[in-house]
């Protein structure tokens, strides 16, 4: 699962994004940042969450939060926001092939409460 931003972040200030996802999604690390970004020269960037599905086939949310600066010539601008997910497991083909399929439907950054 990939988050891109739509408005470039302030390199020299932080980048947060915490992840939590229902029962049955395990997020292989739930604390994000510029260390986790996988185009570091791109304008806008991506990080990516992994996430571990458990034996149960169905729909799970997964939620993250965002933190992170936007600058102007002058001033700068805190971003706060939450973005969530729906995610599909579907289980393993009758096959006998070893991976599971999961389905991804984007979310929408909406502000957080407070911000």
């Amino acid at each position: 699962m990939s988050l891109v931003w739509l408005e470039a972040p302030e390199r020299d200030l932080p980048l947060q994004v915490r992840i939590d996802a229902d029962d049955g999604l395990v997020p292989l690390g739930n604390r994000l940042g510029w260390a986790d970004v996988v185009d570091p020269g791109a304008h806008l960037p991506r990080v990516e969450a992994r996430l571990r599905a458990g034996a149960t086939p169905g729909v799970y949310a997964v939620r993250a939060r965002v933190r992170y600066w936007v600058c102007g010539a002058e001033l700068c601008w805190l971003r706060d926001g939450q973005v969530s997910w729906q995610v599909t497991v579907t289980p393993p083909p009758a096959d006998g092939a070893s991976t599971t399929r999961m389905g991804i439907a984007a979310g929408q950054l909406t502000r957080a409460p407070g911000a």
